[in-house]
């Protein structure tokens, strides 16, 4: 499609770059208001123009990014079971705190030598459907119960809950260590199932202490009745 404006014509590229979507995707698109600064994101037309263009225009040229945006397209990705711990704890924190501040990044880990972002959006639907299986797998470790549990908080109201699940992941990264800050990138370049089988039988071994604690302790009261 191409935009007529004072005798210049632009064009839509067939495809956003991952900073084209990124700088569009801050936007909300059902607000025409917006349309403008899209649609010259885009394209590169002046917003003062854009401003003057009919409304069917607008809509017609927004609607057009929106399928660019939706676009999907099978890319190269690194093999889902070779990503590090640290990988792992990367892309979950990016998500929660919202791919379209942090596609770029997440990019660089699944599909780094991509620069559309419809292939990296598809990349992480792959990794988005992994990681549902390692949180299934592994839900004795992670306390999940709920199927609603498993999905990736998508949200942008609460920025300081979004970054909870960075917070939480760097805790574990510590206490891995040793509260060794020395030792933070041997936890994190360590493989993730590797790691996860860890932590999942030192949090069985420690349950199973509890437990024998708490018989000790109700031995120890019946003795004294």
């Amino acid at each position: 499609m191409e935009i007529i404006v004072n005798d210049k014509t632009y064009k839509f590229n067939d495809r956003l770059t991952i900073k084209q979507w990124c700088s569009v995707m801050r936007y909300d698109f059902s607000n025409a208001a917006n349309w403008p600064t899209i649609i010259n994101l885009i394209t590169g037309v002046d917003k003062r123009d854009l401003i003057k263009g009919t409304p069917d225009v607008l809509e017609l040229g927004a609607a057009i990014i929106v399928q660019m945006c939706n676009a999907r397209i099978q890319s190269q990705i690194k093999p889902l079971d070779t990503l590090t711990f640290g990988e792992f704890v990367d892309l979950d924190s990016y998500i929660a705190m919202g791919t379209h501040q942090h596609l770029e990044a997440m990019s660089d880990i699944l599909t780094p030598n991509t620069e559309y972002a419809d292939e990296a959006l598809w990349a992480i639907e792959q990794w988005t459907n992994y990681r549902l299986g390692i949180f299934r797998q592994y839900k004795e470790l992670f306390g999940l119960d709920d199927e609603d549990e498993y999905e990736p908080e998508t949200t942008e109201v609460d920025t300081i809950q979004n970054d909870l699940v960075a917070r939480n992941w760097y805790k574990i990264i510590v206490d891995l260590a040793q509260d060794d800050i020395l030792r933070l990138d041997a936890v994190t370049d360590q493989p993730l199932i590797k790691t996860l089988n860890f932590m999942a039988l030192r949090k069985e071994r420690q349950l199973e202490e509890n437990m024998r604690q708490i018989e000790q302790n109700s031995k120890i009261k019946t003795q004294y009745r």
